[in-house]
């Protein structure tokens, strides 16, 4: 028979090592439910192409008043005439990537000039804003004319290619506001989502009205992260 202080010890051993192991298990959980609720965040990338334009200071105005930050695809010969406008979206947190010199597909993708235009376009952004990016769209969408050929010299030339998972269609003739935010309410249906929109006055129109929508569904706002970038090309390549 085992002395009556010696069991007392055991218990208050067993008893510390339980409440150790629900404190880890507690932990765990946390860490689980952290990240499930990281994973489940709801973000969304606002994108507008073929900038910079005589809009581009309205759009960075709503940008400004809304507290939200937007990614920028610029072609190089607006940037070469819109300077200031460049500079202003960085400095207010905005985010740029290339959107060729020409946005002319016969060249871009017939004649192979993708990647010399793509870099071509960087190099102005380097030189406007003092920031080195690696982030292009293709203009029409990567598929079906960046070939694999290209896709390949692209990996080489060390470029991140992103299409989108939501066309508003406001480069349409026929677009309106309204239309423009029925296409966001219908096609917004993921927890991480990126919008294609242009600078236009019919977008400009809608933005406020974007905004709102998608704050009420809960989504947060974000600018593209070099360091958090992830693969968006209608070819499912990994490697872009």
């Amino acid at each position: 028979m085992k002395p009556a202080n010696e069991k007392l010890d055991r218990r208050k051993e067993s008893s510390q090592i339980d409440h150790v192991q629900k404190k880890q298990e507690k932990n765990v959980n946390q860490t689980n439910d952290k990240q499930q609720s990281t994973q489940l965040q709801k973000v969304v990338y606002l994108t507008f192409d073929d900038g910079p334009s005589e809009l581009t200071n309205q759009f960075l105005d709503v940008f400004k008043t809304e507290k939200i930050h937007a990614t920028f695809f610029m072609t190089g010969k607006n940037m070469n005439e819109y300077q200031e406008e460049v500079k202003r979206a960085v400095n207010e947190g905005n985010y740029i990537g290339a959107h060729s010199m020409t946005h002319n597909y016969h060249r871009l993708y017939k004649q192979g000039q993708f990647v010399q235009e793509m870099k071509q376009t960087l190099s102005i952004i380097n030189i406007l804003t003092s920031e080195n990016t690696s982030l292009v769209r293709a203009p029409y969408g990567s598929r079906p004319g960046l070939s694999l050929k290209l896709r390949n010299d692209s990996v080489n030339a060390g470029l991140k290619i992103w299409d989108w998972t939501v066309d508003t269609n406001d480069w349409k003739n026929t677009a309106n506001p309204s239309k423009i935010v029925n296409e966001v309410k219908r096609q917004t249906t993921k927890n991480r989502e990126v919008i294609l929109l242009h600078e236009k006055q019919v977008t400009l129109d809608a933005l406020p009205e974007i905004i709102s929508y998608l704050r009420a569904k809960g989504y947060a706002f974000k600018v593209y992260n070099p360091n958090e970038h992830f693969a968006l090309n209608f070819w499912n390549d990994r490697r872009l």
